[in-house]
């Protein structure tokens, strides 16, 4: 079954603000209405929420959108986000799109996503653009990541908190390509990236573009690149702290 509209289209949810969502599923496939309005805020289980908390998701359905297109979230703003799995693929044209969510910020815990991404800017296995004060914690994302630029395995771009956090699949992209995350302004701990990353300029087999700090981590994957500022660790690093890596 398939759940079509312009903007916040989700499987089950198309807007929702300040409320709960406890022990839902999908299979929706979730898109816009026409190829000529391709739409904002498309999600496998909500479109786009705002100071709300979710627990016990589950989205299997293929997500397509224009921005902000996640595979169960398409933004989920000030909120929180506990026991997500999303599996379904996800396409997007222009900027944010995520394996489980298109545009994030708050607390974010136990969240995976097995599904490919495939797009523009600011992408990611799990989350397409992170934000804020929150922390995104014990998250993992398998599918293969291609976008062109600010493109990550995990996270696309991240400016906010991760720990604990795994990226497996390939990531291709163009600029600021990394194997967990395409720009990073924020600190990470205990995040592992192990799939193999393929850019044309700030590429690393961790992070692109690093302006945080960044401890107890990892990359196992091969590089490959013929552009500039290229690590096995991290494409280009400025203001940070690297250590135990």
């Amino acid at each position: 079954w398939s759940v079509n509209g312009t903007n916040r289209v989700g499987g089950l949810i198309g807007n929702i603000d300040s409320g709960l969502v406890d022990r839902a599923t999908s299979s929706a496939d979730v898109g816009p209405g026409s190829e000529q309005s391709p739409g904002f805020g498309i999600g496998g289980i909500v479109g786009t929420a705002t100071n709300s908390a979710f627990s016990n998701l589950d989205a299997s359905g293929d997500v397509t959108g224009d921005a902000n297109v996640g595979g169960a979230l398409g933004t989920a703003t000030e909120s929180t986000v506990a026991n997500l799995t999303a599996s379904g693929d996800v396409e997007i044209f222009s900027t944010g799109g995520g394996g489980a969510i298109g545009f994030g910020s708050g607390n974010f815990t136990n969240i995976h996503a097995t599904g490919d991404v495939d797009g523009g800017q600011q992408i990611g296995g799990l989350i397409g653009t992170y934000q804020g004060n929150g922390t995104l914690q014990t998250a993992t994302a398998s599918g293969k990541v291609n976008g062109s630029n600010t493109v990550g395995g995990l996270v696309g771009r991240a400016s906010a908190n991760i720990t604990a956090a795994t990226a497996s699949g390939e990531v291709t992209g163009n600029q600021y390509v990394g194997g967990l995350a395409g720009q990073s302004n924020d600190t990470l701990n205990d995040v592992h990236a192990t799939g193999n990353v393929f850019g044309g300029g700030n590429v690393g087999g961790l992070i692109g573009e690093n302006h945080g700090d960044v401890s107890n981590s990892d990359a196992t994957g091969n590089v490959e690149s013929e552009g500039d500022n290229v690590g096995g660790l991290i494409g280009f690093s400025e203001e940070g702290n690297v250590s135990t890596t």
